[in-house]
């Protein structure tokens, strides 16, 4: 098994930059807190799992390789090629408490309490320096707070966030780049308290809404989405009932999706 630890910062500082660190080969710093993160995850979860983490039983590399361009709740860019772009700035402060919160996810039931409790902390971990309206941007995670990248302006600009009523599940989605809620919100953080309105079919559908209260539909019609981002920040879990605030019950399939001899490889 992998052990999550705090990246060394050089120097105690709070935050550093995306680059190559001035190590050579070295990984850049944010690749580094993504591999971190992601392990710490896979350590939570596989400890929930029969037998525990420490029983060989589960793959925790291929675990790692999928939730490393995820994180928790999206905490994490889906391109890892940004970190060594330099245009990205790593809490390493915030990072330890976000993995001190994954250090003790609670097996079993979860309430939307103890869910709230990691998602704070580990959202934002990872922003952007690039400022609104400027070209250079690969992703929304390059652009510094309160803007998103948007693809089709300049070949990559930073544009301000959409606000309520403005679209957001648009055609330069296609890609995933910025996933809808990156449009409402800094990086799908519900700062600004909004999100992408893919659960209804309502006239108000595909653009930036208010969240939902704790007790709303989290899913849409079709069962296909449901959306955690959309649930209020006290409670930002679309949980077991498929309601907001409801309690769940993860780590779900997780721990045949990675049993050695299933689908987690040999």
């Amino acid at each position: 098994r992998g052990t999550a630890q705090n990246p060394d910062t050089g120097g105690g500082g709070d935050s550093s930059d995306g680059g190559d660190g001035g190590g050579g080969d070295a990984a850049p710093p944010g690749l580094v807190y993504a591999t971190d993160e992601a392990t710490a995850m896979c350590d939570a979860f596989f400890n929930c799992c029969p037998g525990g983490l420490d029983s060989g039983t589960y793959n925790l590399n291929a675990c790692i390789t999928t939730l490393i361009t995820y994180g928790w709740e999206g905490t994490l860019p889906s391109d890892l090629s940004i970190y060594g772009r330099g245009h990205v700035t790593i809490d390493f402060t915030k990072g330890a408490g976000c993995l001190a919160a994954l250090h003790n996810f609670p097996c079993g039931t979860q309430t939307a309490a103890q869910w709230a409790t990691i998602t704070s902390a580990c959202e934002l971990v990872v922003q952007g320096t690039i400022a609104a309206n400027t070209v250079g941007c690969l992703s929304s995670w390059e652009c510094a707070p309160n803007n998103f990248c948007d693809p089709t302006i300049g070949g990559g600009t930073c544009v301000p966030l959409h606000t309520q009523g403005q679209p957001c599940n648009t055609v330069i989605n296609s890609n995933q780049n910025p996933l809808p809620d990156q449009m409402c919100s800094y990086l799908g953080s519900s700062t600004p308290a909004l999100f992408c309105d893919l659960i209804n079919n309502a006239a108000d559908a595909a653009t930036c809404q208010p969240l939902l209260a704790t007790g709303a539909s989290c899913v849409n019609a079709g069962l296909t989405y449901l959306d955690d981002q959309a649930c209020q920040q006290n409670a930002p879990l679309c949980g077991d009932t498929l309601h907001c605030g409801s309690t769940a019950s993860a780590p779900y399939g997780f721990c045949t999706l990675y049993r050695i001899g299933d689908g987690g490889g040999d």
